[in-house]
């Protein structure tokens, strides 16, 4: 490449996403080279980057690259497969060369991430996250880091893809105050019972979306033959009670099969008329629960900013119901993830 095209390019460049795929053809004198065109390059106004490092190499471009990103504001490590690239991260950071770092995202497979090296991680971004997204297979995190370090400046979680259990999720409620948008898929582990005291209040009441996905959690209680009288709908109490608080609430999204958290008769509605600033409602029609006139009567009474409900099936009755109270309401099917 043309030394002056390059620079060029690497001058006005704002976001960047780097993804090695080992093949056939394979040749790593190509990656040397790689790397060294990286090392000649001068600093760089990139904002955001995207790494995927899942395969092993024996050079590494990934520091290099850092070094010349001094604007760099959002880091997307996608499937980190090894200790290396952390360390290459984790040493960038001590020395000051991310001041602006405030957005970051990881991904990894299992326990190929020691917790202290993702510990340290977290103690060396200068400015406080605003953000955080963490992926795992297994759903091990350890919660206290991100507390510790970014309860003043951490208003964003994303964790709809890793697993977490419930006692993990109700620490960061408590914990980080500032949160505004909560992603999350809850998990039972085997000492969950002991897990988690159902007194403690949330702290981050200026939250504006929540996005649940309590199903998984909710079969794990059950499956061990205990009563949804008994932990589960401890649990469910609990959280709708907190939830009630939360009067800033833009969004709400919580997935709790087989249970129907909308009905009057069954579910938690009538606890969530503070919520007046809602507008946008997933429901998640099941047979057990059906939603109906009722329910919808008592949205449009309730809920003046309504805008939009996300569904997989609701039955008629509440939609007619809903739609003469409030016209502009608009249904739009809800995707099998978050």
């Amino acid at each position: 490449m043309d030394v002056s095209f390059r620079e060029s390019c690497a001058y006005r460049l704002q976001s960047l996403s780097v993804r090695f795929i080992e093949g056939r053809n394979y040749n790593r004198l190509e990656h040397s080279d790689a790397k060294a065109a990286i090392e000649t390059m001068p600093e760089m106004q990139l904002r955001e980057l995207s790494y995927d490092r899942s395969k092993l190499w024996e050079e590494n471009i990934f520091q290099p690259l850092l070094e010349r990103c001094p604007r760099l504001e959002k880091l997307d490590l996608n499937w980190t497969h090894d200790e290396v690239t952390i360390q290459h991260l984790i040493k960038t950071l001590k020395e000051n060369k991310l001041p602006a770092l405030r957005h970051l995202r990881m991904a990894r497979r299992n326990q190929d991430i020691f917790d202290y090296i993702f510990n340290e991680v977290l103690s060396h971004i200068p400015s406080g996250l605003g953000s955080f997204g963490y992926e795992n297979d297994n759903g091990n995190l350890d919660s206290q880091p991100l507390i510790r370090h970014h309860s003043h400046s951490l208003t964003s979680l994303d964790f709809h893809k890793s697993r977490i259990p419930f006692g993990t999720f109700l620490d960061f409620m408590v914990g980080l105050p500032r949160l505004q948008t909560v992603m999350a898929t809850i998990i039972g582990r085997s000492n969950d019972k002991n897990d988690f005291p159902l007194n403690r209040h949330w702290e981050c009441l200026s939250l504006r979306s929540l996005q649940l996905d309590l199903a998984a959690w909710l079969y794990y209680a059950t499956s061990l033959n205990e009563a949804m009288e008994s932990i589960g709908k401890r649990a469910l109490d609990y959280v709708f009670s907190e939830v009630a608080k939360l009067t800033s609430l833009r969004e709400l999204r919580i997935r709790c099969d087989p249970m129907e958290p909308y009905s009057k008769s069954r579910g938690y509605l009538d606890q969530l008329a503070g919520l007046k600033k809602l507008e946008d409602l997933e429901v998640a029609h099941t047979k057990h629960n059906a939603l109906g006139e009722n329910e919808a009567q008592w949205m449009v009474d309730n809920w003046p900013r309504l805008l939009r409900v996300y569904e997989q099936y609701t039955p008629a009755a509440f939609k007619e119901t809903l739609l003469k109270g409030r016209p502009l309401v608009e249904f739009v099917k809800a995707p099998s993830v978050y």
